[in-house]
């Protein structure tokens, strides 16, 4: 029921009818059928909207270029945009170029290669990529304690970008806290020359000990 019949249904519903009318019972079957007349007057008049002009109402959709609907089914978007959106899949790898140089209970360290593999659409190194070296530090420390343990919750904080000419990284955790069940872990990224480039807090849930 669109806004003009709305508007009619209520006027008709609480103006009295005029004293002409309340000995015709047939009041009850005009009062309808003025609501019908006027809807069909209005959409006559103004018309429906249509889907173009809906589209152009979407808060996702774009001033300019050619349009095509995401999966076919969500909001529309750019075709470029589309296939840009499709290049953020991609495998993450270089993991293996870790090189462990210290680990105790509660500390880790090692350093690693920034390479091609590392890298994300813009040619920096991934956030997923740097996350998963805290984990892996945050995981090493709670491990050095003689306890299989995996991460419970973690936060993040990316300072600055890495670009794949920042050379050698160097990942070292502290544990901060250690409880019956848990170890708060505090981790930091940095570069050869020293700046401090992430830094997280890694919470390790204490499995079992190491047999």
């Amino acid at each position: 029921m669109g806004l003009t019949t709305n508007f009619a249904f209520f006027y008709f519903a609480f103006t009295p009818p005029p004293a002409s009318l309340l000995r015709y019972s047939t009041y009850s079957i005009l009062a309808p059928c003025l609501i019908v007349f006027l809807e069909i007057v209005i959409l006559c008049t103004v018309g429906a909207p249509s889907s173009s002009h809906i589209a152009r109402q979407s808060r996702y959709s774009l001033s300019t270029g050619p349009y095509l609907q995401s999966s076919r089914k969500g909001p529309i978007m750019r075709d470029k945009i589309w296939e840009g959106i499709k290049r953020h899949i991609h495998p993450l790898g270089g993991f293996e170029q870790a090189v462990l140089i210290d680990a105790r209970p509660g500390y880790a360290k090692f350093s690693i290669e920034i390479t091609k593999d590392a890298l994300n659409l813009y040619g920096i190194t991934h956030g997923g990529f740097l996350f998963t070296l805290c984990d892996m530090a945050a995981g090493m420390a709670a491990y050095a304690y003689e306890i299989e343990n995996t991460t419970q919750q973690a936060s993040i904080s990316f300072l600055k970008g890495l670009p794949p000419e920042t050379g050698k990284l160097y990942v070292e955790c502290r544990s901060a806290h250690r409880g019956r069940s848990s170890v708060v872990n505090q981790v930091e990224i940095t570069t050869e020359s020293g700046a401090l480039a992430v830094v997280g807090t890694f919470t390790m849930f204490l499995l079992r000990p190491v047999e």
